[in-house]
């Protein structure tokens, strides 16, 4: 009765939230109404991206909050009814935050060349790949929690990579390092909590029965310890779960954002961003698996019970959903591999132009499962290193079957055939969880790649799972409206939340008859990966 009352009441009183999804290259902002599974309103900005070179990838954080001031102003413009809720989501990328009071912020520079204004390094940095190396060779018991291997990509080798390449002064000048989902409501509140998200699953933070906190130990063979990194980093009381309320939005951000200076806004626990997705996905138990696509991909499962998946990063438990263990698998590449095989064919040129040109192509053939197979061509998509379940950053893509041909029709073929391995991908990581204990019953995708039909036929079709897919791009937003409601006390708890603002998704039908042609096509995915290793170990 009571959960029924407070949707009643909020609904009748049109009481919203906000969320503010921080991805790579964009900032949305969306207004969402509570009880209800879509977003009415959003707003979008671009976001600057400097590759310095092919691993060092860094980003502006006044960059990041000069679009976050604009979206949510945007979307809260002309709205009448309360704003109550404020909720973020942010890439896992590494945030330098500088003592305010004596440097200006151009001192925080993680660039190598201390370049100016880049104080954020990007999630798909790979700079610190020899300081994940010698993470990893510590064999800490850390490492359980992260499937055996930390990746280059978290938050610990990229530290070290810091202190080891940066100045002793550019490290004392240092305030704190950010997730940036943190940094985000360090911004809004002056808070200098932390997320449990964000923390268990890219800071190596212990959150279970026997070991809680910061490993001491593990730090101290990273070569990281001492009381003032602690300082820098978050002491273990200040870690809050998804759902508490962080505190009340500043005056400052309530004039930023165009809300009227006597509303009083809760904001909620930060979320990474495919995380953020999982939230408003995964409200199924532990027979569900969540795929967020974007640039990279993230797979996201709970499970009720504590389980060790070598490969597959967890188990980290409440970091998405209080009172389960979350698997995370990935790819950390899917759309930019998509786009990669594309401007490398020399059809591109003569289609660059097109607005729909992943439309056209996924169209193109009118069966492309029969094409790519008389064609003979074969992807492994891998462009980016593997970040599960093999764990390997150092993997390569490679294509078997090109010919001389340089028209469309190749193109496509080529396209065609990309998409379906990034379906067998996903495949891998399912497979590697129902190994290790899940009964899985289902995919829910979001995201760009959930509107391909290749893409979500393959993978039902070589699966035998059903393939829920939700539409546009609201997952990660309704995620943080789901974190800001509950913080703003329109809910009693986390899962209530998520089944007042359940999205709305369409199923794949299966066409059994296409079952034994992708078993062979998986079967020759992981016969190219064999291969890989087989010619690395041979050189």
């Amino acid at each position: 009765k009571a959960t029924v009352s407070v949707l009643y009441w909020s609904t009748l009183l049109m009481v919203y939230v906000v969320g503010v999804d921080v991805g790579s290259a964009s900032v949305r902002a969306g207004l969402i109404k509570a009880g209800e599974g879509k977003v009415l309103k959003q707003s979008k900005e671009p976001i600057r991206i400097r590759k310095h070179t092919e691993h060092h990838v860094e980003q502006s954080s006044a960059d990041i909050w000069q679009a976050v001031c604009k979206v949510v102003k945007n979307v809260v413009e002309n709205v009448e009814e309360e704003v109550v809720g404020l909720g973020f989501d942010a890439t896992c990328s590494l945030v330098a935050t500088p003592h305010n009071n004596e440097h200006p912020p151009s001192v925080a520079s993680v660039a190598e060349d201390g370049e100016a204004p880049w104080d954020i390094i990007m999630w798909m940095d790979h700079r610190a790949e020899h300081e994940a190396e010698e993470v990893n060779k510590t064999g800490h018991r850390v490492l359980e929690y992260v499937g055996g291997k930390v990746s280059p990509e978290m938050q610990i080798p990229k530290l070290k990579w810091l202190k080891t390449h940066k100045s002793p002064e550019w490290w004392d000048s240092i305030a704190y390092f950010h997730d940036l989902p943190d940094w985000l409501t360090y911004k809004s509140t002056g808070s200098v909590s932390r997320s449990m998200c964000s923390v268990v699953c890219k800071w190596n933070f212990l959150n279970d029965i026997d070991a809680q906190g910061w490993s001491k130990s593990f730090l101290t063979e990273t070569g990281l310890y001492s009381e003032e990194f602690i300082e820098k980093i978050g002491c273990s009381e200040s870690v809050r779960h998804i759902g508490e309320k962080i505190g009340e939005l500043s005056e400052q951000c309530k004039s930023d954002f165009g809300l009227p200076p006597s509303s009083n806004i809760a904001v909620g626990t930060s979320l990474i961003d495919a995380h953020a997705g999982g939230l408003a996905l995964c409200n199924d138990g532990q027979s569900r698996l969540a795929v967020i696509a974007g640039t990279s991909a993230c797979f996201m499962a709970v499970h009720t019970n504590k389980i060790n998946l070598p490969g597959i990063w967890g188990p980290y438990k409440d970091a998405m959903i209080p009172g389960t263990w979350l698997h995370e698998g990935g790819m950390s590449a899917m759309g930019s591999v998509l786009d990669h095989v594309m401007t490398m064919h020399p059809a591109y040129d003569g289609l660059k132009d097109r607005a729909d040109l992943h439309s056209y192509l996924t169209s193109y053939f009118p069966d492309p499962v029969g094409e790519v197979v008389r064609r003979g061509v074969h992807v492994y998509p891998d462009f980016l290193g593997n970040r599960s379940p093999m764990a390997d950053p150092t993997l390569k893509g490679s294509i078997v079957g090109l010919t001389l041909d340089t028209g469309v029709d190749s193109l496509a073929a080529l396209f065609a055939a990309c998409v379906m391995s990034l379906a067998y991908g996903v495949r891998h990581v399912s497979d590697a969880l129902v190994d290790g204990g899940y009964k899985l019953e289902s995919f829910i995708i979001a995201g760009g790649i959930a509107s391909n039909p290749i893409f979500t036929h393959t993978l039902a079709d070589c699966t035998a799972l059903r393939v829920h897919c939700v539409p546009g791009g609201d997952a990660m937003l309704l995620g943080c409206g789901i974190a800001a409601s509950t913080a703003a006390g329109l809910y009693p708890d986390i899962k209530t939340a998520q089944e007042a603002h359940a999205p709305d998704f369409t199923t794949v039908v299966r066409v059994p008859e296409k079952a034994g042609v992708h078993e062979k096509r998986y079967a020759v995915f992981k016969e190219m990966l064999k291969d890989q290793m087989k010619y690395t170990k041979m050189m």
